[in-house]
């Protein structure tokens, strides 16, 4: 039998690892030397590790190497750029709720109003945005809110807005108010008294005949305003309900035809004629 160097072969330390050649007799010189073998050596005796190799790998501190590392964040990237699209397009798809019940809310709101009001909706001035709802004093929208038919102006801001977002909309509202003085915007285009239907009542003919009545604001051109980056446009009709469309993009109009090229009022005559093609669609 192989006369082993104990000291050698088997003192273990911090770095030091148990490194027998004769295995057949290594059960029987770690029985007769056991005050040479710390308590880490006889757990890998005990586990069946006897080989050198194997001995070596286990009392080393485990890492990764570069190979696997590269590996571990290539298989990350991976996971990331399939996960944070749908991710992206989850979040949209809850803001575009969002944008549906503002719109019921405004729509349930108007219809109250008009009941107080001779049925008549509120009135919006033709010099002023149609978008807007508090100038020198409260116009169209911001009547609602004057009145309480609406207590929360962020209702009147759409959170996939890239000019301004719900909060801006209410703190924007709550200055005006306060100091009596604007602008207070939304992010939602009103009819109003462009195409004329400010001068009708709900019931009229004039109404169902054009039945959008209030939609997202996109415009582009000095401006360049987008809800949902113009590519989705909601749209409240007479009859309460509310309803998303794609933006349709043509050869004239590049960013939709739901979209202003200007802010002019027959920009928004246009756009809410486009609209009323879409009603029961």
């Amino acid at each position: 039998m192989k006369d082993y160097n104990i000291n050698e072969d088997y003192e273990l330390g911090a770095d030091a690892i148990p490194s027998p050649t004769g295995l057949n007799n290594l059960e029987e010189i770690t029985n007769s030397n056991n005050n040479k073998l710390n308590s880490f050596a006889k757990r890998l005796f005990n586990q069946g590790i006897t080989a050198r190799n194997d001995i070596i790998r286990a009392g080393k501190k485990a890492g990764f190497t570069l190979i696997e590392l590269l590996v571990v964040i290539a298989i990350i990237s991976t996971l990331a750029g399939m996960l944070l699209p749908a991710l992206s397009r989850a979040k949209e798809s809850a803001r575009r709720a969002t944008c549906m019940n503002n719109l019921k809310q405004i729509g349930l709101a108007m219809e109250m109003y008009g009941q107080d009001n001779d049925q008549m909706y509120p009135k919006s001035p033709q010099d002023v945005a149609n978008n807007r709802i508090y100038g020198v004093y409260p116009i169209n929208h911001g009547l609602l809110l004057i009145n309480g038919y609406i207590n929360n102006a962020e209702i009147f801001g759409c959170p996939s807005s890239n000019w301004i977002k719900p909060q801006k909309v209410k703190s924007d509202w709550e200055r005006s108010v306060a100091n009596g003085i604007g602008p207070a915007d939304s992010t939602y285009l009103y009819r109003g008294l462009s195409g004329g239907l400010t001068n009708y009542k709900i019931d009229s003919q004039e109404r169902r005949e054009k039945p959008a009545l209030v939609m997202e604001y996109n415009v582009t051109g000095n401006y360049n305003y987008f809800n949902h980056k113009g590519e989705y446009v909601n749209i409240l009709f007479t009859d309460g309900s509310v309803k998303g469309f794609i933006n349709q993009k043509t050869q004239n109009y590049p960013k939709g035809i739901l979209t202003k090229t200007d802010v002019t009022p027959q920009e928004s005559d246009r756009v809410f004629q486009e609209a009323d093609k879409l009603y029961g669609k």
